[in-house]
């Protein structure tokens, strides 16, 4: 999602409304921006992350009230608050200042942005959700001013970037209010979805299917995927692809084993079923993806050497 002038742009609208890229790229898993709101405001549209799949934009550190309407919502944030959205496709917003001027951040990523540990934990984006709270807590407060206020240079930005990102969504998921599943204990998830997704994590490499994991988890298989739709949208197996995607990814960005390896790292025999497979959920093949990561490491040095 490109920032753009909610209106005509910026030499043309008003000149005291601007976005500070501070770290991320447009092409890249993350960005986040320092916005300053004038009269005009700013809309923040798709696209964003890869086709298919959900983004989520976080909204925080304002200064003073804001008035954000996403798809066909209006929805007011006072300031010192914090608005997590997420959805598929990416949620198109525009935020204006009740009394401008006002500064924001504002990070948008996607969930390849994350390590996969966290990805499994994040909101489902299978419909769109919110989640507001109205006072930000105090660790976050004070990761936002680190924020504003990057201590490392311009060729580390996108890497300190991934990981105060990381930070501040672990600060956050205890906060994000979850769907209750049939049975669970009150503020936790099923004992069964536990038992189901441990498994799942320990034999990502072996053919395990839907019968083995209800068995680990101590459920039928019906009711099973009764608890994962409820809980995350798609059913145990689907969940299960999921996982092996995100490990394969990180795999492949590491550069330490090539497609075939990754592959049946991953729990597949066939490499033609598992490129499908990859594309399907990435967008872009394994062979490439493993070439592009390739790529992006060697851009640091590159950057360096030429100064």
């Amino acid at each position: 999602m490109e920032l753009e002038a909610r209106t005509q742009p910026r030499v043309c609208g008003d000149p005291h409304t601007e976005a500070k890229l501070l770290c991320g790229s447009a092409e890249g898993a993350h960005q986040l921006h320092r916005i300053r709101l004038g009269r005009q405001g700013w809309r923040a549209a798709p696209p964003f992350g890869k086709p298919g799949h959900g983004a989520h934009v976080l909204i925080f550190d304002a200064d003073g009230p804001l008035a954000i309407r996403v798809r066909g919502e209006n929805i007011g944030l006072g300031p010192g608050s914090l608005l997590w959205l997420c959805g598929r496709p990416p949620p198109d917003l525009s935020i204006t200042a009740t009394r401008p001027p006002v500064e924001l951040l504002c990070w948008r990523f996607a969930e390849e942005g994350l390590p996969p540990g966290l990805q499994d934990l994040l909101p489902s984006t299978t419909a769109p959700r919110s989640f507001r709270s109205p006072t930000a807590p105090l660790g976050i407060r004070n990761l936002a001013t680190g924020l504003r206020n990057c201590p490392v240079a311009p060729v580390l930005r996108d890497l300190w970037g991934s990981a105060k990102l990381a930070e501040l969504v672990t600060l956050l998921l205890p906060s994000w209010p979850e769907p209750a599943s049939p049975g669970a204990p009150p503020g936790g998830r099923h004992p069964a979805l536990l038992r189901a997704v441990s498994f799942m994590r320990r034999h990502l490499g072996e053919p395990i299917g839907l019968d083995a994991i209800a068995a680990a988890a101590g459920a039928s298989a019906s009711h099973l995927s009764r608890l994962f739709s409820s809980e995350f949208g798609r059913g145990p197996t689907h969940y299960l692809r999921e996982l092996r995607m995100r490990r394969a990814a990180e795999l492949l960005r590491t550069g330490r084993s090539n497609v075939t390896e990754t592959a049946y790292s991953v729990g597949y025999s066939s490499l033609a079923q598992f490129s499908r497979a990859f594309l399907a959920f990435h967008g872009i093949s394994p062979g490439r993806f493993l070439k592009d990561g390739m790529d992006r490491s060697r851009k640091p040095q590159n950057m360096i050497k030429n100064g």
